[in-house]
């Protein structure tokens, strides 16, 4: 179920339209004035909705790469060649093994290899 919204779209424009202006206000100053978190102008003002936003680092690999990652280990390839060819560190391969990240990567067929 989606976060309802902690700022309303009128308010979310006007954010916008200040911050977006030459000479405008800075995102401190809008923050001040409205009494919300820098944090939530930098967010409002990169467009990112409010509640379905990443949450934490972004992720390093993409979906395809984690169904590669997959079928590599499948095939019998170590966690460390892997690794080093996707550029992350060898728990993330094993988190991956394990199912501890990216839960919600389907096993499905991959046709080519995403690198």
């Amino acid at each position: 179920m989606a976060r309802p919204r902690k700022y309303s779209d009128d308010l979310r424009r006007q954010i916008r339209k200040a911050y977006g202006a030459e000479g405008g206000p800075t995102a401190g100053e809008i923050s001040r004035r409205l009494n919300i978190p820098v944090g939530s102008v930098h967010t409002i003002c990169r467009g990112v909705p409010s509640g379905k936003g990443q949450v934490g680092r972004p992720r390093k690999l993409t979906p395809d790469q984690i169904l590669w990652v997959r079928k590599r280990v499948d095939a019998g390839e170590t966690t460390t060649d892997i690794a080093e060819d996707y550029g992350v560190s060898r728990r993330t391969i094993r988190r991956i093994i394990n199912g501890e990240s990216y839960k919600g990567v389907a096993d499905v067929p991959v046709s080519t290899d995403p690198e």
